[in-house]
């Protein structure tokens, strides 16, 4: 059985608002995750969630790693560029 250990729930802490919200779509897809709002947020009993909705989310958080890894890349690249560019000025 794949759970989200504290590791997982800590990564997802860390994450920005918007990617906040396509966690929880994530888990309002399985009705047996209840979502208890209040003045701090958003309130999960991970114990309810599924092996398949866990797997979501692995998935998802794996996939935003990938993003950011290529982006870095990319911006690497670019500060490299400008530097050649800076060079032949």
């Amino acid at each position: 059985m794949n759970t989200l250990t504290e590791e997982i729930i800590n990564e997802i802490h860390q994450l920005d608002a918007d990617k906040h919200i396509v966690i929880g779509t994530i888990l309002r897809k399985n009705p047996k995750v209840k979502l208890n709002e209040n003045k701090n947020g958003i309130m999960v009993n991970v114990s309810m969630i599924q092996e398949e909705t866990t797997n979501e989310i692995l998935r998802y958080l794996e996939y935003l790693k990938k993003q950011e890894s290529v982006l870095n890349k990319i911006e690497e690249e670019t500060d490299n560029m400008k530097q050649i560019i800076t060079l032949q000025d």
